[in-house]
């Protein structure tokens, strides 16, 4: 099996203590010792020396040298905190601090919702995935790390969520297989307040792996489930009642579709979920929300199982939008793509050549439906990712983490021969360059049902995944749930001296904002640093990588002590709710956060 690793010798060490299994079961750290190790390759004549080419593997690379940009140097990408950032240790959902390998405590965080009262809620929903966990919900406190239980009872694994406009957490769909019997269509709500369960009116069809969406006016879109042609539906908060759009069938083959509210008040799916789809779509919900469907020009690549980020620019008019795709491509149980055939546009599919792929693309939406769409390329990954998770920061960045090439999980008990190029290394790109750099590595190999969240302090709390190193039975199992959770702190938090660096702060809370009011608020700088960048973020609602996250960058201008910031131009630019908002100094330094409610 081969691993993508930045430091070989230093995660090998990690990855024994943690007891990470290897394929044999032998308890080795997979990749040590295979081809490419610095142990296999000791007899094959001397390593490449500094400026050698080592391709992607510091193994390839004389000890003290490191494999940076495909050539030996003696700089270390994951060695400078303020270069990489870092990680904390792994610590675990649990009263004691501790990994429990039965699964029977903790919680295996592949749901996620960050919530307007600064806590995150986790869950698995059960399932038979995750068969024989509680029925339960964690809610953690990231500044002080402690944790509470809530109780469902009710099997929501595999369901998708979504804000309501006053901070109520919706989740709807899911359930036990994804099969017209068992998937559901129950909805639950959160109290973020009470943080308790209460269960709705269910949806009138059963849908597995769909998507909910938050509209400008404050109700919740579900789209797509399995069968993929459902009639859409739409659930008013205020009554807790869902509402059936006659004639509004559109065939969603994706599970998990991408979707976002344009500016100009149009709906945009790339034909990016947790299945190739045949056409992008354009959604309109005119009067009495009758739909209106136009097909629209989807990304060159396949990116299933991919992520995509979507950026709003609400200091020009009309406001620019932008959504990027990164990675993706999925593999069956021999390693080979299951998607070959007629909706498949990677010409080597044909030749049983899996899609994993790195390529990036992006495409600007703000006349979508006025205008053609046109797709362009940017800088590609360092690694081919599929379930990748791609974080948009405060400072406009984006940070990618976990995935793998070669399938979900490495089955070589269960007869399948295929290997698993599981990835520990993060990276980071960079717009205003358009350039990909090597960031901290992840502890464990973070890939299928791993979801990771931007918190209010600027760190990003990566939770769940599934060790493909570890025993299991081939559709998963307890066995291969990660229920530890690590927390990278990005480099903007560190001064070149590895100390915290100075961050500007807002000295005011809570914060409520009207669509295109002026907030005055009271700025404290850090060093004299202007600031250079206002941004609301959305909270992250997330599993299987699929979430509903928008940045939006707004005007402002600085005064001695304060700054005044225009709120989002609109409801479809910013649809009613909670956002994280951060100010961004010239050191590229975020504030914490402060929760803003927008609304009318």
């Amino acid at each position: 099996m081969k691993s993508v690793r930045p430091v070989g010798s230093i995660l090998v060490s990690l990855l024994v203590l943690s007891g990470c299994e290897g394929s044999d079961g032998s308890g080795a750290a997979a990749g040590a010792g295979s081809a490419g190790g610095k142990a296999d390759d000791a007899d094959d004549g001397p390593l490449p020396g500094e400026g050698d080419y080592c391709d992607d593997f510091d193994e390839y690379c004389n000890d003290g040298l490191y494999c940076h940009e495909e050539a030996c140097t003696r700089f270390e990408p994951a060695a400078q905190p303020w270069v990489s950032g870092e990680f904390t240790p792994p610590s675990y959902f649990t009263e004691d601090g501790k990994d429990d390998p039965s699964g029977q405590t903790g919680i295996f965080g592949m749901h996620v919702g960050m919530l307007p009262t600064g806590r995150v809620l986790l869950f698995a929903g059960r399932g038979f995935a995750s068969s024989g966990y509680p029925m339960r919900s964690l809610t953690w406190d990231p500044a002080t790390e402690a944790f509470d239980i809530q109780d469902y009872d009710d099997d929501v694994f595999c369901a998708h969520h979504t804000f309501l406009p006053n901070g109520d957490f919706l989740v709807a769909g899911g359930g036990f297989l994804p099969n017209s019997v068992l998937k559901h269509r129950a909805t639950w709500r959160f109290d973020v307040r009470d943080e308790t369960w209460t269960q709705v009116e269910s949806m009138q069809e059963r849908r597995w792996y769909p998507s909910l969406l938050t509209l400008p006016d404050g109700r919740a879109l579900v789209v797509s489930g399995t069968s993929g042609s459902d009639p859409l539906e739409i659930f008013d908060p205020d009554t807790n009642r869902w509402t059936t759009l006659e004639g509004s069938e559109k065939p969603f083959p994706e599970r998990y579709p991408a979707m976002r509210i344009l500016p100009n008040g149009r709906i945009y799916s790339p034909r990016i979920g947790w299945d190739h789809g045949d056409e992008a779509v354009l959604l309109s919900l005119g009067e009495g929300d009758q739909a209106q469907w136009q097909d629209a020009q989807g990304p060159n690549a396949f990116h299933e199982n991919g992520d995509v980020t979507f950026h709003v620019d609400d200091t020009v008019s009309p406001p620019r939008a932008v959504m990027r795709a990164y990675a993706g491509g999925i593999v069956d149980a021999r390693g080979l793509d299951s998607e070959c055939g007629a909706n498949h546009p990677d010409p080597d599919c044909a030749e049983g050549e899996a899609p994993e792929h790195n390529l990036v693309e992006q495409v600007d939406l703000t006349q979508a439906g006025d205008a053609p769409l046109q797709w362009e390329s940017l800088a590609s990954m360092k690694h081919a990712r599929a379930n990748v998770s791609v974080v948009v920061l405060p400072d406009g960045k984006a940070w990618a983490v976990g995935g793998q090439v070669g399938g979900q999980w490495n089955d070589a008990e269960q007869g399948n021969d295929y290997v698993i190029e599981y990835i520990y290394e993060t990276e980071m790109y960079d717009p205003a360059t358009d350039t990909w750099s090597p960031t901290k590595a992840l502890m464990h190999p973070r890939q299928y049902h791993h979801t990771a969240t931007l918190l209010p302090d600027g760190r990003v709390l990566v939770t769940g995944g599934q060790d493909p190193t570890r025993a299991g039975k081939l559709l998963g199992g307890k066995e291969r749930d990660i229920r530890s959770y690590e927390i990278y702190s990005p480099p903007y938090l560190f001064a070149e001296d590895g100390s915290a660096r100075e961050r500007p702060s807002i000295s005011t809370d809570p914060i409520a904002a009207r669509y295109g009011e002026t907030m005055e608020l009271p700025v404290q700088l850090a060093e004299g640093r202007d600031i250079t960048r206002v941004v609301m973020l959305s909270p992250n609602s997330e599993t299987h990588h699929t979430g509903t996250g928008r940045a939006i960058e707004l005007p402002f201008e600085q005064g001695t002590d304060s700054l005044s910031i225009t709120a989002p131009s609109t409801n479809t630019v910013a649809p009613p709710g909670f956002y994280m908002l951060f100010v961004v100094d010239a050191a590229g330094t975020p504030s914490v956060a402060k929760f803003v409610q927008v609304g009318e």
